[in-house]
């Protein structure tokens, strides 16, 4: 059997007869969007790489050669390989089409169809595709770690309940908040800190850290614990156990100070330092470490940072060594988090995008529906302007004033008077419109469908 290529998540397959389109869509598709392009001619052999190169998304043809799109889809079916597929087509006959969404195709395209609009169908089914990924694996991994954190969390709802409030959450610093909150609850330590890094991701640029009651520093005496409060550093990476976490993408469990040897950059290095060092230092210092990099679209933009045990009330001083349950709960609880942020982040980039779509449409739409009014005003404007100009030579007196025929000035007044009220219809219906209906105009672009609105008026 042929190993399964490593490929990046955007890779495409495109399975489509005919030779040009193929063409054209695989240049279109890496040109604008950076994926991985695959593509077949045929039934069959589509069939073979996507069982054996495993697409993030498929393209699909229904209509091909050696095998149809529908069998296609059958066969990965029946393999249990759910591949996320935009259907195209030129004959959307409705029983095929019926099958092939039960089938679990996730969008149709319907040919002809431009780039752009292929274009956003695949970042829409991407986007789904990697929210219901990224679910899939967080649960796997809640429920894995529950297995194993019985004793100590209590049981499985206990997370599960902190992970749907979470993802509730619309506001990242609350996110934040809540996140360190629930640790300090469920994990009896002495600080639990959130570090977010600058945008060159070369320093800490704000710490979000929850005490122990017991370890609290006298400057913060009488703080909320469930309510912390991010504060403004500026922190090198470099030397620290947060860096050494960023640098390497990976958790980090340091167990003892004086034993472990992950505490030092090199085996001649001097330790690493914890970002809660300045509290502890007189109680012994950072004994023992939990760091879990926070990664957002593959992208390191902090850290969890857990230090030292307690024993009740009392610093650990003699076990101090984090439990493998423990660093399972960070994990867990720091991919929700990632979660959380992404979910709010995903929700802000589809709102910006329907507002600067809703904006285009807008200006389309009063281009459409008031240029032409506008052009007719000004039209019979300039034909009575030259209706009252001085005419001289004609056998009256030089410049002498024309008298302005009544016929001309009354229709002309009726042409602006409709054509203003027109304006004002449209105006007027955009104040009022709530149910937003598009359709394209003749250089294929969307805008508002004004005259059904104003049909319905």
């Amino acid at each position: 059997m042929n190993a399964i290529p490593d490929l990046s998540f955007d890779t495409v397959l495109i399975v489509e007869d005919d030779a040009v389109i193929r063409r054209m869509l695989e240049a279109s598709l890496e040109r604008t969007g950076g994926y991985t392009v695959l593509s077949s001619g045929d039934g069959v052999e589509g069939l073979r790489r996507a069982i054996e190169e495993r697409p993030d998304v498929l393209i699909l043809d229904l209509s091909l050669p050696g095998m149809n799109g529908l069998d296609l889809m059958e066969e990965l079916n029946r393999r249990n390989l759910l591949i996320p597929t935009i259907i195209i087509t030129a004959h959307a006959d409705a029983n095929h089409i019926t099958r092939a969404f039960r089938l679990g195709a996730k969008n149709l395209l319907p040919k002809p169809f431009s780039v752009r609009d292929l274009q956003e169908t695949l970042e829409s089914v991407l986007s789904e595709a990697r929210m219901a990924r990224q679910a899939q694996e967080l649960t796997a991994s809640l429920a894995a770690a529950n297995r194993s954190l019985q004793r100590k969390v209590g049981n499985w709802e206990v997370l599960n309940d902190i992970a749907q409030g979470m993802i509730t959450l619309t506001d990242e610093r609350e996110i934040y908040q809540q996140g360190v909150a629930h640790i300090s609850r469920i994990l009896d330590v002495e600080a639990t800190s959130v570090l977010l890094l600058d945008e060159a991701g070369t320093h800490i640029a704000e710490e979000l850290t929850v005490h122990s009651p017991e370890r609290l520093p006298a400057a913060e005496a009488g703080a909320d614990p469930a309510s912390p409060a991010f504060r403004d550093v500026y922190v090198e990476l470099q030397g620290t156990v947060a860096g050494h976490v960023v640098t390497e993408g990976a958790p980090l469990a340091l167990t003892h100070a004086g034993t472990d040897p992950h505490f030092r950059a090199s085996s001649s290095g001097t330790p690493l330092r914890a970002h809660a060092n300045w509290y502890a230092a007189d109680v012994g210092g950072a004994r023992s470490v939990i760091c879990v990099p926070l990664i957002v679209q593959e992208r390191v933009i902090g850290v969890l940072e857990i230090l030292n045990r307690m024993n009740g009330t009392v610093a650990d001083i003699d076990h101090p060594d984090f439990a493998a349950e423990e660093l399972d709960i960070v994990r867990v609880l720091a991919s929700w988090i990632t979660f959380a942020i992404e979910n709010v982040r995903l929700g802000e980039s589809r709102k910006k995008l329907a507002a600067a779509q809703t904006l285009a449409q807008t200006v389309t739409t009063l281009a459409h529906h008031v240029n032409n009014p506008l052009m007719a005003c000004f039209l019979e404007l300039d034909r009575l302007r030259l209706a009252s100009a001085p005419e001289a030579g004609r056998g009256g007196a030089a410049g002498a004033q024309p008298q302005l025929d009544s016929a001309l000035l009354a229709e002309t007044t009726d042409t602006i008077q409709s054509s203003l009220e027109r304006i004002h219809e449209v105006i007027k219906a955009l104040t009022e419109l709530r149910d937003v209906r598009t359709v394209r105009d003749i250089d294929d672009q969307d805008m508002i469908d004004l005259d059904a609105v104003l049909g319905d008026r």
